[in-house]
This record gives C-alpha cells, sequence and structure tokens, in this order.
C-alpha cells in the first residue's frame, strides 16, 4: 500500500466532511450553534459557556445535547445518500 498516494483522497474527504458539518451548523438555532462552537472549538467549559452566554449550566447542557443530536442526525442522512 501507498501511504503517501491514500493521503490526498484522506484530506479531500476530511474536507468534505468538515463542509457538511459547517453547512449543517449554520442551520442550526442561534444558541445551539454559539454552545457547541465553544465547547468544541474554543474549548470552553460548560461552566464558562453559562458566564458567557449569561444561562445555567442546564441550559448549555441542554443545548450541547440537542446540537450533537443533530449533526448526528443531518451527518448520517447526509452519508446515506
Amino acid at each position: 500500500s501507498d501511504p503517501i498516494g491514500s493521503e490526498p483522497s484522506k484530506i479531500a474527504e476530511q474536507s468534505e466532511e468538515a463542509a457538511i458539518a459547517m453547512n449543517i451548523m449554520q442551520k442550526l438555532p442561534e444558541r445551539q450553534r454559539m454552545v457547541i462552537h465553544m465547547f468544541a472549538c474554543e474549548q470552553l467549559s460548560i461552566g464558562e459557556i453559562a458566564e458567557v452566554l449569561e444561562i445555567s449550566s442546564e441550559a448549555v447542557r441542554s443545548s450541547l445535547s440537542l446540537a450533537r443530536k443533530e449533526l448526528r442526525h443531518s451527518l448520517t442522512s447526509k452519508t446515506q445518500r
């Protein structure tokens, strides 16, 4: 097997998946989009996100859960086409 030859196809696949995920994230409700971005990209804790957004930790957990569920559902349905 040629690890160098397979690398471009892996990069292309990852780029496509990232583009799909970004597209799906844009469709999330604003709070869910903000929470998942702060958690995954900025690596803020639930408590920090709650403080920044001035909402309860439970509201952050709920938004995070809903966003993850929607991302999972949308990614699954897009990759099964």
